[in-house]
């Protein structure tokens, strides 16, 4: 009797045991299931553009002599072109215990602009002239590389870096301004006044700047993003909607699903449209070959493109970290441009009370004008921050962060120069 009895126990407990083995098999697929072992993606992007425009403009108006307006005529003509270069390489690599970044942007601009314009009028007593031409050019550059990288050290203990920098340069060598006037104009006495005016700027600008900033952190903890296995969560969901699911999938599937997903969502591609047709293959294919779904209509090409693209916004999300940093940062910036101005006069008098006398007034200016201001500063900082990220349902996120931010005794440093040269050298004679 007493066999029979341990019998029937060991029977019982070895039923419970394997029991809560099976039940313990049947994973339930969640938001914060899936963590992507490797991802590696290389991007590279050149932008261009030129530009080349032009225009001639020429009108004229006939004098009016019930009206009492004058005849004009104006010429305008003017040209410009520009043409610029960027381009952006980044590459990325991550796993569990590894991940690092390098990225590199420049772009490259010129430009040219040219212009003219002449004006001449006429009435009975009165010609003027006036004529404006102007002539610049200039070109820009910008170069961005930037490196972070982070390493688990010993279970979620880790350390981490960065590095960027920046450096900006524009640059007008030269814009020329060229102003002329003239006036002829007879006096009701009989006398004439003539005078003319020629202005002449030269002027040099450039502008440049260096952004660098370089940090060292170390913390305790991890942050995934779930946002693909969201994905793939609505995916199936939406396919079982309208009537496509065939067999539930099981958790080794919604797994594979959701690294298929992964990567055809963050690597990059020149193409878009491309991409796009080779992930919703790659998705249809696995859905189809597992027997998950049990035809592939359009409607069901249509629920997966929707979701893919567009489910969920949010990234999803999950786990804690700590991470206290300690950087540094410098700035430089110098901006600086100089001018030189001629300005040439003379007028020119007649009286006819004495028709041998002419009064003649000539003068000069020469204006040299120089500016340039630089500042640079530099500062030492830490940081101390905590993020809590847990996915409560496909739909509800919650997320929690709290940062601390101190910056030690900065070095600043302001250069400022300026300068004004003039001189007038008038002459009058008279005849």
């Amino acid at each position: 009797m007493s066999r029979l009895f341990i019998s029937i126990l060991l029977c019982a407990v070895l039923a419970l045991i394997s029991g809560d083995n099976a039940f313990a098999s049947e994973k339930t697929f969640n938001v914060d299931s899936y963590i992507p072992v490797k991802f590696t993606d290389l991007q590279w992007r050149v932008n261009g553009s030129t530009n080349f425009d032009g225009s001639n403009v020429s009108s004229e108006r006939e004098p009016d002599i019930f009206a009492g307006t004058s005849s004009i005529s104006n010429n305008s003509d003017g040209d410009s072109q520009s043409l610029r270069f960027s381009s952006i390489v980044k590459y990325d690599y991550s796993t569990v215990p590894l991940f690092y970044s390098l990225g590199l942007s420049n772009n490259i601009s010129g430009s040219h602009k040219r212009s003219e314009l002449d004006r001449l009028s006429n009435d009975a007593n009165r010609i003027s002239g006036r004529s404006d031409d102007s002539d610049s050019y200039g070109y820009s550059i910008s170069l961005a590389p930037s490196a972070s990288a982070g390493m688990y050290l010993l279970g979620d203990l880790f350390v981490e870096g960065s590095f960027s920098y920046r450096f900006d340069y524009s640059e007008t060598p030269s814009r020329d301004d060229h102003n002329e006037r003239s006036e002829y104009r007879l006096d009701t006495i009989g006398g004439y006044r003539y005078s003319y005016r020629l202005i002449d700027i030269e002027e040099w600008s450039d502008s440049k700047s260096h952004s660098i900033t370089t940090a060292l952190g170390t913390g305790y903890g991890r942050i995934y993003f779930g946002r693909s296995a969201a994905t793939t969560m609505y995916i199936i969901d939406e396919l079982k909607k309208a009537g496509f699911v065939s067999s539930e999938p099981s958790y080794d599937q919604m797994i594979v699903l959701a690294d298929i997903v992964y990567q055809n969502k963050n690597r990059h591609t020149v193409d878009r449209r491309i991409k796009r047709i080779e992930s919703l293959e790659a998705i249809l294919n696995y859905l189809e070959d597992e027997n998950i779904v049990n035809s592939l209509t359009p409607e069901a090409f249509l629920i997966v493109d929707d979701v893919f693209e567009f489910y969920p916004r949010d990234t999803r999300a999950f786990g804690s970290r700590w991470t206290a940093t300690l950087g540094v940062s410098f700035n430089y910036k110098s901006n600086q441009r100089s001018n030189i101005g001629a300005l040439d006069y003379y007028n020119i008098q007649t009286d006819p009370n004495y028709p041998n006398s002419l009064d003649t007034i000539v003068g000069q200016q020469l204006v040299d004008n120089y500016y340039h201001h630089a500042d640079q500063n530099s500062r030492p900082f830490f940081s101390l921050a905590y993020e809590y990220n847990k996915p409560l349902s496909l739909k509800w996120q919650l997320r929690g962060q709290a940062e601390g931010f101190y910056t030690f005794n900065s070095y600043d440093k302001d250069y400022n120069a300026s300068g004004t040269n003039k001189k007038e050298l008038p002459d009058t004679k008279s005849f």
